[in-house]
């Protein structure tokens, strides 16, 4: 349905946009610009949830071992693996953060450099995104880089300091904000004497961790990760067999690259024969540049996450029936 915009109210956008089912946001032909900021303020822990939803686990597990993700579709990043590359071979670098928006990347980027980079004979990934126990880390990281694990939970931390200290290992650690309050302290002190032992008596092992929110700490190298550029978003979608105007888009979505991907899949799972951008309004997304260069959806982090919902909300059919009353739930 489409309804033209109230002209005593500026707040208001067109949406010309079709209902599907149960879709919360598109049984509306049009939505106050001020309440989209509501929905996105409220949508923002289901996005971060339907992102880990695929393997349930009980708080504090460690999902330790190899990153596991998927490197087909890999497009650009050379400036930054260049300029961890740079951080990796420098002696006076211990500790490299990567940090961005949800969606950026900062996962795939480190997974890039623990399968391609040469010069560590042992690595070792953890994600703590379930907020997994120093203990656990450190436990595994020695049994893993064959050090003697002391029995007492107490001398973890120097264990796995001088564990680091003895080779060429890298370890990551991915997911760093699942440890951090609200404030951005650390939730468990053991964390914090780790890293600070280790900016403090460093050697030749380098440690990475991906992050939403950077840690109080001082001595990390920050990568702030951003939207891939316009010519590697093109590159990804033409991968993906996406047609259209491929340039535009990747602009208006500030190159983020699960946004892409999600559009992408959209695409080639309802018009498999034609995945044209075109196709969007079909989807109920044709105002989707109207809405996403409103002045008033502030912020890149905001306009990505109203993209993300609209794209979701299209795909709402396609959800399993936990995604869907999860999703649900959140109204």
């Amino acid at each position: 349905m489409a309804e033209e915009p109230s002209p005593s109210n500026s707040n208001n956008i067109e949406m010309n946009l079709t209902a599907y089912g149960d879709s919360k946001v598109t049984q509306v032909g049009q939505i106050n610009a001020a309440e989209v900021k509501i929905i996105v303020d409220r949508i923002e822990p289901v996005l971060e949830r339907l992102q880990q939803i695929s393997q349930p686990e009980s708080p504090g597990v460690l999902k330790a071992g190899n990153p596991n993700k998927s490197l087909a579709y890999w497009q650009g990043r050379k400036t930054e693996i260049a300029q961890i590359q740079q951080w990796l071979t420098d002696k006076n670098t211990f500790l490299i953060g990567i940090e961005g928006i949800g969606g950026t990347g900062k996962s795939m980027l480190a997974a890039k450099i623990y399968d391609e980079i040469e010069g560590f004979p042992k690595r070792f990934w953890a994600d703590v995104s379930y907020g997994a126990g120093f203990s656990d880390l450190a436990r595994q990281v020695l049994s893993e880089f064959g050090f003697p694990i002391p029995e007492q939970e107490a001398q973890l931390m120097q264990a796995l300091v001088k564990c680091l200290q003895s080779g060429q290992y890298l370890l990551i650690i991915d997911n760093l904000e699942s440890l951090l309050q609200p404030d951005r302290q650390w939730g468990s002190q053991f964390y914090s004497d780790f890293f600070n032992a280790w900016v403090e008596y460093g050697a030749n092992s380098k440690v990475i961790i991906t992050t939403r929110e950077r840690p109080e700490l001082k001595g990390f190298e920050w990568l702030p990760l951003k939207g891939l550029q316009v010519a590697e978003g093109v590159a990804l979608l033409t991968a993906l067999n996406i047609r259209g105007d491929l340039g535009d888009f990747v602009e208006l979505v500030d190159g983020h690259p699960l946004l892409l991907r999600l559009v992408a899949d959209l695409l080639k799972e309802e018009y498999s024969q034609d995945p044209d951008l075109r196709r969007l309004a079909d989807l109920g997304l044709g105002n989707l540049r109207q809405l996403l260069t409103d002045p008033q959806v502030v912020g890149v982090h905001r306009r990505e996450n109203v993209g993300m919902v609209l794209v979701l909300d299209a795909s709402f059919e396609r959800l399993s029936e936990l995604q869907k009353t999860l999703f649900i739930a959140q109204y």
